[in-house]
């Protein structure tokens, strides 16, 4: 694609020995450079990519966006931007043809609940004959073929790479879970999502974002400037408190909004509840447990009722979701049961545990903490796991460069229920095995679907189903 075109719609300030080239390539990755390549020079948190440009240059680079000039090098273009990370964006959806303007974009963002709700809403439209692709923290789906990815939301130049594989695929629809990383730093600037989705906001990245308040703003930030129509749990105070300035719809589960239910009941296995819009009641039933997924279902209906399905086709779809694997995700192993669920919150925590205890005098609970990050949630999630637990496991979940003892101490501090420590996440669950009788219910948390343990940014093979699958 010519150089010109890539550039349209770029906010350029100043361009230097500018020369209409074929431009093949786009990348922040100094390891990529290849023939006719645009590199653009992200001012990160550690290293300011301009430092690469005179070795770049020597390589054969020919073209930089960038935000100051060099001047030290004369025979290379260079395109100057206020932004990089931003213009970066424009950059690469022109190289891709633009081809997010031709799917619609669902976006789900929020603390918890972000994938189950792109899994259901997944199964929904599936069921309506529409072709469905999701991204998000379990990776991405083109109908049934999973891709692996590292981040929740992935990096721009690979986000829109991802989107154009599913156009090309024929996806109509895209639900994808939006982090508040992706917001703050500009990954998905430029995209426009027919709906916005704000499920809860509680205790996490606080190593990042460093106040809540801070948190809040970037996830209402994509609400605001991003979706043309946003959903809202406004049984979560946040957002209760939020002032959209757009078409908004609300949900709840303890008073009337938009759409609300009510009359929940569950079992182990299995809830039904009353879901209520504009005076229709219709009841709804869901083969797995937990007040958490009623919310994640009525978020999920209301994009539903958005497209103009009824509330009675809604209902019947809804109850045909299988089990979303490493969420509250039950398995029966000799005769007793064990539940693995990705829940590394304080607040996931509470919700998993609360839905759980009621049905076993015998609750055996294996968890960790991820290492180098948000290091003040431990002393409540020890807390809420002592409140609900029997015994306590402690172990090992993406200690990354942090040391795992010191995770250990931190969550142990306000622990007030027998508890032991096993570092090795698989011996851990091993003694949990053993100890388990057959009125328990074990609880792995923290990981899910996870494949791997980050010690030290090397990815290990490890799965938490693997581990269980050996005591089956």
């Amino acid at each position: 694609m010519k150089l010109s075109k890539l550039l349209k719609g770029v906010k350029i300030i100043e361009s230097i020995n500018f020369n209409d080239i074929e431009i093949l390539n786009i990348t922040d990755n100094s390891n990529q450079i290849k023939e006719s390549t645009i590199f653009c020079c992200v001012v990160g948190e550690k290293i300011d990519a301009h430092s690469f440009i005179p070795e770049l240059a020597k390589q054969g680079c020919q073209v930089f966006l960038v935000e100051k000039i060099n001047k030290e090098i004369k025979d290379i273009i260079q395109i100057k931007v206020d932004n990089v990370r931003k213009e970066m964006c424009v950059l690469i959806s022109n190289f891709y043809e633009n081809c997010h303007t031709k799917m619609q974009l669902i976006g789900v963002t929020g603390t918890n609940g972000k994938t189950s709700i792109t899994f259901i809403l997944k199964n929904a439209f599936e069921k309506l004959k529409q072709k469905v692709g999701i991204i998000g923290t379990t990776g991405y789906y083109i109908g049934n073929k999973k891709y692996d990815t590292t981040l929740t939301t992935p990096d721009s130049l690979d986000l829109h790479k991802i989107l154009y594989q599913m156009y090309k695929s024929g996806v109509e629809i895209v639900v994808m879970e939006v982090s508040a990383h992706s917001i703050y730093l500009n990954k998905i600037y430029g995209l426009k999502f027919k709906y916005g989705i704000f499920t809860n906001l509680t205790q996490d990245h606080l190593d990042y974002f460093k106040t809540m308040d801070e948190y809040a703003n970037t996830k209402f930030k994509f609400l605001q400037n991003d979706c043309e129509q946003v959903i809202i749990n406004v049984d979560d105070n946040y957002g209760a408190n939020y002032k959209i300035t757009k078409n908004c719809k609300t949900y709840s589960t303890i008073k009337k909004s938009d759409l609300y239910s009510k009359n929940f009941q569950q079992e182990l296995f299995s809830m039904n509840f009353d879901v209520v819009f504009n005076d229709e009641v219709v009841n709804f039933n869901f083969d797995n447990c937990g007040l958490h997924n009623v919310y994640n279902i009525l978020a999920s209906t209301l994009v539903l009722l958005g497209f103009g399905y009824s509330l009675k086709k809604i209902q019947k779809i809804i109850a045909t979701t299988p089990q979303i694997k490493g969420r509250l995700d039950f398995i029966s192993v000799k005769d007793y049961i064990v539940c693995i669920d990705y829940a590394h919150t304080p607040d996931a925590l509470l919700n998993v545990l609360s839905t759980i205890k009621p049905y076993t005098n015998d609750l055996i609970v294996v968890f960790g903490s991820s290492g180098n990050r948000d290091s003040l949630k431990r002393a409540d999630m020890g807390i809420i796991v002592s409140k609900f637990a029997d015994y306590i496991i402690l172990t090992s979940d993406n200690p990354r460069y942090e040391n795992e003892s010191d995770i250990f101490v931190d969550l142990a501090k306000n622990i007030s229920k027998p508890y032991t420590v096993e570092k090795d996440r698989a011996k851990a669950i091993k003694f949990a095995n053993e100890i388990a009788n057959k009125d328990s219910i074990i609880l792995i948390c923290g990981k899910g679907v996870e494949d791997y343990q980050d010690l030290k940014a090397v990815n290990v093979s490890y799965s938490d189903y693997e581990e269980v699958e050996k005591f089956k």
